[in-house]
């Protein structure tokens, strides 16, 4: 069984065949340099690499651990090996990418650095939360990833497909980022440091939040004007435009609704409630968390946590409640119930020695829907349970869940869906 976190959030750990790796946890590395630090003026910044060289061209040694000095001032990352181009390009560079532009860092290697400068910002915890999902949606917060369909080639050896340049933890495309303040005509996202890849996008972000809410906008009002930005700009202006003439409740309604739904939903997972001035918002019916796959009081947990008083708790219940909606977390059990009992038996263990000892819950793999990933040389899961201790009181299992979203915000929690029947 493959355990990605405990309530402690102190890592994470794989076991198998007897066998137990320590792996250090993407979401909380300690900041290198403080971002506090002036902004480089090199344009490729070459991070450091723990299996691989990031400042583009070489691979590191087999089984060799290899770190590049990154220029004064920028920010050191991790790279994967297979993965220098991420998980699609793997270690082939993609069509037209130069080689100068620096390799895919680890997934999650941006999420500390991308929430400290939203942080710095000034802003609201709306915006923080935004800023920090908006990366993992669009790469799993990896520095210098490209995108799937890359292809910068000239259009004679294109053969009639598009150019697509999106590159970076937040995706900009060439003509994105030669928008930004700064950046001249002739530059694309990958000459940036990993610094600049990061803080300019961010910068823009806060720009557009700050834009709605001196339009009398909401917390709200104002993530979504991002996320429709970062989707079609001229979208994001028309619904500003409709906004200071008749309200952002109607102008948002004008937005089409494919669109509208996309957002909402990305937003309820990133935990942006909808005020933020301590006025509560309408608590969902406790019907909305029945489910035949989270324990009873669990689902009590989340019913007090959607009507407390405190925004953020009914954040992460709306939150956790999209995940069991959207199938990305497989259940929430006590350790002692069916389905974690027979992990255990199937790993040659018992119910009471699934959660280690000092902590409460354990957000596992379900190895045995993983099973099928392995002819492919996967270590993926396939499924994931919250597992708590069977005798936790309601504010034990409430802190548990916190835990659970707040892991799941920093882009080191749960990304693969159910498996059918799970």
């Amino acid at each position: 069984m493959r355990y990605l976190a405990d309530e402690s959030g102190l890592g994470d750990e794989w076991e198998a065949s007897g066998k137990t790796r320590r792996l250090r946890a993407p979401a909380r590395p300690p900041l290198r340099p403080p971002l506090r630090q002036r902004r480089p003026a090199g344009p490729s910044g070459a991070g450091g690499a723990t299996a691989a060289y990031a400042g583009g061209g070489g691979t590191a040694p087999q089984g060799q651990q290899v770190t590049a000095a990154a220029p004064p001032g920028d920010i050191a990352y991790p790279v994967t090996p297979g993965e220098e181009y991420g998980a699609r390009w793997r270690s082939r560079r993609p069509p037209g990418l130069p080689a100068r532009a620096r390799q895919a860092s680890a997934r999650g290697a941006a999420t500390p650095h991308v929430e400290q400068l939203a942080r710095a910002q000034g802003l609201s915890e709306s915006f923080v939360r935004t800023i920090v999902h908006l990366a993992f949606t669009e790469s799993t917060a990896r520095f210098g990833l490209p995108a799937n369909n890359f292809d910068n080639r000239p259009p004679a050896a294109r053969s009639g497909k598009d150019l697509v340049t999106a590159w970076g933890a937040f995706q900009f495309n060439r003509d994105a980022w030669r928008s930004l303040p700064d950046v001249t005509p002739d530059a694309f996202p990958w000459d940036a440091s990993a610094l600049e890849e990061i803080a300019r996008p961010v910068a823009r972000y806060a720009q557009l939040y700050r834009s709605v809410v001196a339009a009398r906008g909401s917390a709200r009002d104002a993530a979504r004007g991002i996320r429709l930005w970062h989707i079609t700009p001229t979208g994001f202006r028309q619904f500003l435009d409709r906004a200071r003439r008749s309200g952002f409740a109607a102008a948002w309604q004008q937005v089409p609704a494919d669109t509208r739904s996309w957002i909402d939903a990305r937003l309820t997972q990133a935990g942006v409630v909808a005020k933020e001035s301590g006025e509560q918002a309408e608590a969902p019916s406790p019907n909305v968390f029945i489910n035949p796959r989270v324990d009873v009081d669990a689902q009590r947990a989340l019913i007090a946590m959607s009507r407390s008083a405190n925004p953020a708790d009914r954040a992460d219940a709306a939150l956790l409640l999209t995940l069991l909606r959207a199938r990305l977390l497989c259940g929430i059990y006590k350790e002692d119930q069916e389905v974690p009992a027979k992990l255990a038996r199937l790993h040659g263990s018992n119910w009471w020695q699934t959660i280690r000892p000092g902590t409460n819950a354990r957000l596992a793999c379900d190895d045995w829907a993983a099973r099928g990933q392995r002819h492919r040389g996967e270590r993926e899961c396939a499924g994931t349970l919250l597992i708590v201790r069977r005798q936790l009181s309601r504010e034990q299992l409430v802190a548990v869940l916190r835990a659970a979203a707040a892991r799941q915000r920093t882009g080191a929690g749960i990304t693969r869906r159910c498996p059918p029947g799970a």
